[in-house]
């Protein structure tokens, strides 16, 4: 039977020693007094990071997650076009799957959390139908251009040939308007292919901008 009891609250990290004294009925040798010892361990801790959601190149996203300790949450880039400015403001630079890692790497009372990662995708502002178009020699091909939401104002969209062959050229939709009235609409892009005198196969890049 304890005799005196050893309340021991509010411990830090390490180890802690209290004398207790124990009696026992009948015994010669009671009461006896004793040591014990308590090793207290860091805590775990977990982190909650709510979903992102897809967003537009155009978005900015404010970074918010919490630990269960209560200690700050830091967030780096894991893969993708995006940028983290200070600490929790997140722009994009492109299109394309996005991945954001949450740590939380503890302290002196608690270990380090489990990361979380968030991925989510970026769409592009300008949509077009098809990333791959043939265009035979002395002949065209053809894709087609939108918004992904509605301008403010008139916009233009300007598609050029950045590399690759030069017998392949924009021929017509060179240039592109688009308003708050016609933003979701197609408008056609033609390319061209000028006959040269071999048979090998040519290719090009196009790219549209804003």
């Amino acid at each position: 039977v304890l005799t005196n009891a050893v309340e021991l609250q509010g411990l830090s990290v390490g180890t802690h020693s209290a004398t207790v004294r124990v009696t026992a009925a009948g015994a010669t040798n009671s009461p006896q007094t004793m040591v014990v010892t308590l090793v207290v361990g860091k805590g775990e801790q977990t982190i909650e990071f709510p979903a992102i959601g897809d967003k537009l190149e155009s978005d900015a996203v404010g970074l918010s997650a919490t630990a269960s300790s209560g200690l700050a949450v830091s967030f780096a880039v894991d893969a993708g076009p995006a940028i983290l400015a200070g600490s929790t403001n997140l722009t994009f630079t492109g299109a394309g799957r996005v991945s954001i890692v949450a740590s939380q790497g503890g302290d002196g009372s608690w270990k380090a959390a489990p990361e979380v990662t968030n991925t989510f995708e970026v769409s592009p502002l300008t949509v077009v139908s098809s990333t791959h178009v043939n265009v035979r020699e002395n002949g065209e091909g053809r894709f087609f251009v939108r918004l992904a939401v509605a301008p403010a104002a008139k916009t233009t969209a300007t598609v050029s040939r950045i590399s690759g062959d030069a017998d392949i050229s924009v021929q017509g939709g060179e240039t592109l308007v688009f308003t708050p009235a016609n933003w979701g609409e197609w408008q056609a892009v033609t390319l061209a292919a000028a006959d040269d005198a071999d048979a090998a196969s040519g290719a090009a890049i196009f790219e549209v901008t804003r």
